[in-house]
């Protein structure tokens, strides 16, 4: 059963594509271009809702998925704290964490 345009499910995965690809721009690709208070404030930000990012591992869409692998990466290198959290979590949840 496909999915259409309007569906709630679509809607959101719409939505987590649009707000990944910003966050993933703002930290990753363009970060050179991010204030370093603002950077921070997203970083720690994002660090307090790592398990909601280990979840959307489980999205089946490419853009989401891949934009959450970046943004975790980016949380195991900047925030050592939260690094050990999200091993954690793919430990006892049985994620293989084979992009890191």
């Amino acid at each position: 059963k496909q999915e259409s345009s309007s569906s709630p499910a679509a809607s959101s995965s719409l939505i987590l594509m649009v707000v990944s690809n910003i966050l993933e721009s703002l930290l990753c690709s363009h970060h050179d271009t991010t204030a370093p208070h603002l950077f921070s404030k997203l970083l720690n930000t994002l660090a307090k809702g790592y398990s909601t990012l280990m979840a959307l591992l489980q999205s089946s869409t490419s853009v989401i998925l891949e934009n959450t692998v970046l943004l975790l990466h980016l949380l195991t290198k900047k925030s050592p704290d939260t690094s050990v959290l999200i091993r954690e979590l793919s430990l006892s949840s049985g994620l293989l964490l084979h992009h890191f």
